[in-house]
């Protein structure tokens, strides 16, 4: 049997939040890795079947994974492997805790340790809209022009 190791390049994370504008995004997450036999040099080049797997913990069951994804005949070309994850399955998890991405190669074990899914520095800042120009909800607002409250309507402020 052979062993397989994976030397993750980049894993981007973009999720969006919990709103209708936010759903209409596709949440993709694109994968890169080089993937190398047990010793230094790169697997040949080929079709292989390549499972991913989200789990809440390093290490947990296979059976507890939250969100899994199978992509047949992926193509791994010297050494390299692109995959776009959540073509074949929606990504319908969110990213407000940490999760793992465990991952196997053809019937051989999955690989360890998992990799910690960390999402890229702009996701970081959606959490926290600098501007908006509509707003749903909003919980603290530094500066708010052209707004409506129950003060102004209550005060006659509203004709």
């Amino acid at each position: 049997m052979k062993k397989f190791f994976i030397a993750v390049l980049s894993i981007v994370i973009c999720s969006g939040a919990n709103s209708s504008f936010a759903q209409d995004t596709p949440r993709l997450i694109p994968f890169k890795a080089r993937v190398v036999g047990t010793g230094v040099s790169t697997v040949p080049d080929g079709q292989y079947d390549i499972t991913f797997r989200v789990y809440n913990e390093q290490k947990s069951a296979i059976e507890s994974a939250v969100w899994t994804e199978v992509h047949q005949n992926a193509e791994i070309k010297n050494g390299q492997l692109n995959i776009l994850l959540g073509t074949e399955n929606p990504v319908n998890f969110d990213f407000r805790s940490t999760r793992y991405l465990g991952i196997t190669i053809g019937i051989g074990p999955e690989m360890y340790p998992r990799h910690q899914l960390i999402p890229s520095f702009y996701s970081f800042s959606a959490s926290a809209a600098y501007s908006a120009d509509i707003a749903i909800t909003a919980d603290y607002a530094a500066t708010v022009d052209n707004t409506i409250s129950a003060t102004t309507v209550l005060s006659g402020g509203v004709v």
